[in-house]
C-alpha cells in the first residue's frame, strides 16, 4: 500500500505540473484542440515523464497541508512555464497585425481561435503557420524536454519564486514585442516609402483621386512583399523560439 500511495502521489504531482503546462503551451493548448484530447495527451506525457523525474520529488507528506502545498506548487510551476511560451508566441499576432495595418488589410478580420478574440486575418494566418512549423520542425520535443529540464531549477516542494516569474514574464513580453516589430520591419519601411510617394503625387496632381488609385496598389504590393518575405519571417521566428526554449525559458 505504501508503494501504491507513493507512486500515486508522484503521478499526481507530475500531472499537476506537466498537465497544467500542456494545457497552455503553443500547439498543445490551443482552444480549437478538443479538451478531452488535451487531457489524454497530458496524462500520457505525465505517465512517461514520471519515472524520469521521480528523483526530484520528496516522500509523500503524511499531513494534508504539505500534501496540498506540493500539488499547488507544481500547478504554479507548470502554469508559469506554459504561459512564458504562450507569451512568446504572441509575437506572431503582433507581426500579423502590424503587417495588416501597413498593407491595408486590417479590415479583413476573423475570429482567431488561438487567442479567442477577433483579429486581423493575417494575424490568424501567421499564428496557424507558426504552430504548424513548430510541429514540423519537432520543436514540440524541445518544449517537453524543457519541462523536464526545469526540474533542475524549479524543485518540487519549494516555494514558487513569484518575483523571478514576474521578471521572466516581463522580459519575455519585451522580447515578444521586439521580435514582432523585427518580423514586420520590411512592411513598415515599405509603407513609409509608399505613402511618401503617394503624398508627393497628391501634391503634384491634386485633381487626381490618389486614394482610389493608391489603396489597391498598396494591397497588391503588400501581398507581393508577403510572398517574397514569408519564408525569412518564419525562419526568424523559429530561430528565436528555439533560443527561447533552450536558453531563455529559465
Amino acid at each position: 500500500m505504501n508503494y501504491i500511495e507513493a507512486n500515486a502521489f508522484l503521478f499526481m504531482a507530475v500531472f499537476m505540473r506537466i498537465g497544467t503546462a500542456m494545457m497552455v503551451l503553443p500547439g498543445f493548448g490551443e482552444m480549437n484542440v478538443p479538451a478531452h484530447l488535451r487531457l489524454v495527451l497530458a496524462l500520457m506525457t505525465s505517465l512517461i515523464i514520471a519515472p524520469v523525474v521521480s528523483r526530484y520529488y520528496p516522500a509523500m507528506p503524511a499531513e494534508l497541508g504539505p500534501f496540498i502545498g506540493v500539488l499547488l506548487g507544481e500547478f504554479a510551476f507548470g502554469l508559469a512555464l506554459g504561459l512564458i511560451a504562450r507569451i512568446f508566441m504572441m509575437a506572431l499576432n503582433v507581426a500579423g497585425n502590424v503587417i495588416a495595418n501597413e498593407s491595408g488589410l486590417s479590415f479583413a478580420t476573423n475570429f482567431d481561435p488561438t487567442v479567442g478574440i477577433q483579429g486581423a486575418l493575417l494575424s490568424s494566418f501567421f499564428t496557424v503557420l507558426g504552430i504548424t512549423l513548430i510541429f514540423e520542425a519537432d520543436f514540440h520535443h524541445l518544449m517537453i524536454a524543457g519541462l523536464v529540464k526545469a526540474y533542475d531549477v524549479l524543485r518540487p516542494g519549494t516555494t514558487p519564486p513569484w518575483g523571478d516569474f514576474a521578471d521572466l514574464a516581463m522580459r519575455t513580453l519585451s522580447k515578444m514585442f521586439r521580435l514582432g516589430i523585427q518580423m514586420s520591419a520590411p512592411y513598415i519601411v515599405f509603407n513609409l516609402v509608399f505613402n511618401a510617394a503617394a503624398g508627393s503625387i497628391a501634391r503634384l496632381l491634386p485633381q487626381i483621386q490618389v486614394f482610389f488609385i493608391v489603396m489597391p496598389l498598396n494591397i497588391l504590393a503588400g501581398l507581393g512583399l508577403l510572398f517574397v518575405t514569408i519564408g525569412s519571417i518564419m525562419m526568424l521566428f523559429l530561430n528565436q523560439f528555439a533560443l527561447m526554449l533552450q536558453h531563455g525559458w529559465l
